[in-house]
């Protein structure tokens, strides 16, 4: 869980799920990310992921 400082949990910004899955859809490890606010998500901190990590990441939902 990412949180500002002096913030309680229940105030997250970001809760990280790192976990490895294997079936159909998805082969390896996950990262699922739960944003509080997903359009500073989507418009802020995806566009530096994908330059991060270029075809590494898949993003799905």
């Amino acid at each position: 869980m990412i949180v500002n400082r002096n913030t309680t949990v229940e105030n997250y910004n970001y809760f990280l799920d790192y976990t490895e899955e294997h079936g159909e859809d998805y082969d390896g490890m996950v990262l699922y990310i739960t944003a509080s606010k997903k359009r500073h998500f989507k418009d802020t901190v995806l566009p530096r992921l994908m330059d991060l990590l270029g075809d590494k990441l898949e993003v799905v939902g």
